[in-house]
């Protein structure tokens, strides 16, 4: 669903959208997120119907589910919003497949994450085939062969948001960040950071954040931000950032972003950065760059700079110069944590506040961010 154009009018001092059709402010549709409190039947229904046809609706939901003290406000909107994500869960399937295609596993690995329950059975296969699409690509690139491990005795799938044990075997994890000891013929998606204090073998490992590993053996790791780790053999190590070995890779290939610190390798590794052979494309960062905004930090501010025409930020009425304020209630301090809301937004694909100080008002926009389509 593309967001209509747009135009942007000042209403009771908050910035709202004119598209087809009579205007939706935030007051109006906070005045029928509270109709669902409402000790009438009738008037309850009402309201729902109302805001289940509201894509701008969608975004103060959301806040609602979080920060609504009224339980039956608080349950209705959870249905809501369960109602809307049950009904993107086919498109997000393909949006998945589309991002480990074109190379984006980064990003692809947070979409996996934050969509894990949706996704159950899409995500018990994932892990192999992002591994293999990506061994595909660093084979046309490299000239290299790349081994895979296999997964197909993973016995379970843990969807939880934090994981730490000891030794993990036989396991497939879509979890927000982990720590363990020992792992052994795993999979691995992590929306945040990942810790494995001892061997890490036969494993398959996509990491959103840096990662800090010990003895990798027969491994797949794409690490997006820095790694570290004591030593490798065997295995294809695909990273955006740094790479620090306190040994001798063996038998490895190695992509980096950044530099790579470690003592003279083991023929026949390859130790690449993307200037080599084109690997570019393998290391890029990802980026929340289709939401159409380039943050830019003065002192203490996070300000819009270039603003996409024809974007979500564009269309939520975005100007350059706009002071950031919060992010769905989310104050923004500092660049570095705007980037970061900025990034999960672009693979929730659901509407959200964005809040900015122009001159001497406050602005309250809604960007009305859903899924891209499959063709693009």
């Amino acid at each position: 669903m593309i967001a209509p154009k747009a135009t942007p009018i000042v209403v009771f001092g908050l910035l709202a959208l004119v598209s087809s059709g009579r205007a939706q402010d935030a007051g109006e549709i906070r005045t029928w997120i509270q109709q669902l409190g409402s000790p009438r039947f009738t008037e309850r229904e009402e309201a729902q119907r109302w805001l289940a046809q509201s894509d701008r609706a969608v975004a103060f939901i959301k806040l609602a589910v979080v920060n609504e003290s009224v339980p039956e406000i608080r349950r209705r909107c959870s249905r809501l919003l369960d109602e809307r994500k049950g009904a993107m869960r086919d498109d997000v399937a393909r949006e998945l497949d589309r991002l480990m295609s074109r190379g984006e596993h980064a990003r692809a690995a947070a979409l996996a994450v934050t969509w894990r329950y949706d996704l159950r059975e899409k995500l018990a296969n994932y892990h192999t085939a992002a591994a293999t699409s990506l061994a595909a690509t660093v084979e046309q690139k490299t000239g290299r062969t790349v081994g895979l491990p296999k997964l197909n005795k993973a016995r379970d799938l843990i969807v939880e948001d934090q994981a730490s044990t000891r030794c993990v075997f036989h396991t497939l994890f879509a979890v927000r960040e982990i720590e363990i000891g020992h792992a052994c013929t795993c999979g691995f998606l992590v929306g945040g950071s990942l810790k494995a204090k001892a061997s890490f073998t036969n494993c398959i490992a996509f990491v959103t954040a840096p990662a800090e590993l010990r003895n990798v053996d027969n491994s797949v790791v794409f690490v997006d931000g820095d790694l570290t780790l004591e030593s490798a053999d065997e295995s294809l190590i695909v990273c955006t950032g740094t790479v620090k070995s306190k040994e001798m890779f063996d038998n490895c290939t190695v992509i980096s972003g950044g530099a790579i610190n470690a003592p003279i390798a083991n023929t026949p590794t390859s130790l690449l950065r993307p200037e080599a052979k084109d690997l570019g494309d393998l290391v890029r960062p990802w980026t929340a760059q289709e939401l159409g905004i380039e943050l830019v930090a003065r002192g203490d501010r996070v300000y819009a700079g270039r603003v996409a025409a024809r974007s979500p930020m564009s269309v939520a009425g975005v100007e350059i110069g706009d002071i950031v304020l919060s992010i769905d209630g989310q104050s923004i301090v500092a660049r570095d944590g705007a980037v970061k809301i900025l990034r999960r937004k672009s693979i929730e694909f659901l509407p959200f506040i964005l809040r900015v100080r122009r001159g001497e008002r406050e602005l309250e926009l809604v960007v009305l961010w859903t899924l891209p389509t499959a063709s693009r």
